[in-house]
């Protein structure tokens, strides 16, 4: 049981909360960008760049740890994706940067729309399926220590009953010989 949920632990959880952590690095990069355009403080960039690294990163790592195919697919067009956002992204920035208010509007509502939900879609899969794992992992393991439970009460059912008898049949042997010395006596 103790391995049971330290692989848990070790696989799904953490698998799991990557996947979350991806979300809100992705969150973070849309709502850096947005920022920008917003008030044109360059640290926005700053941590949009910051935040894509990391991303990029997590992404990396989620490859390694991942198993199953469907997921790994998930992660590829969301690597994908953050590449074709990157350039979004740096033509909105252009845009903002030669004062062009309509050129990163347009595109922000148009490809920067349609990027953002492509990601946050791809992404609530990769939860959804993560959580799924974690909830069958619980499951089986709460199936486990069921069975470990019955188990036990059962062993110590029979312990019980076996100590019982084993008592009666030594309590047995030893006062039928004092009975009988003491009747001839």
């Amino acid at each position: 049981t103790d391995e049971s949920y330290k692989q848990l632990i070790e696989e799904n959880i953490n698998n799991s909360m990557a996947s979350k952590d991806l979300d809100a690095l992705y969150s973070n990069q849309m709502e850096a960008v947005t920022n920008y355009l917003l008030t044109g403080t360059e640290s926005y960039i700053d941590l949009y760049k910051e935040n894509l690294q990391l991303a990029n990163e997590t992404v990396s790592a989620m490859q390694q740890t991942f198993t199953a195919e469907d997921d790994l697919e998930k992660l590829s067009q969301l690597a994908a994706f953050q590449v074709r956002f990157d350039e979004i992204v740096q033509k909105m920035i252009k845009f903002k940067q030669e004062g062009n208010v309509v050129g990163y509007t347009n595109v922000l509502n148009t490809s920067g729309k349609t990027i953002m939900n492509v990601f946050n879609a791809k992404s609530a899969e990769l939860n959804e399926t993560q959580e799924a794992i974690v909830l069958a992992k619980i499951s089986e393991i709460d199936k486990n220590v069921s069975t470990t439970e019955m188990t036990m009460i059962v062993m110590s059912l029979i312990s019980i009953i076996g100590g019982v008898l084993l008592s009666l049949f030594i309590s047995r042997s030893i006062s039928q010989p004092i009975v009988k010395v003491s009747a001839v006596m």
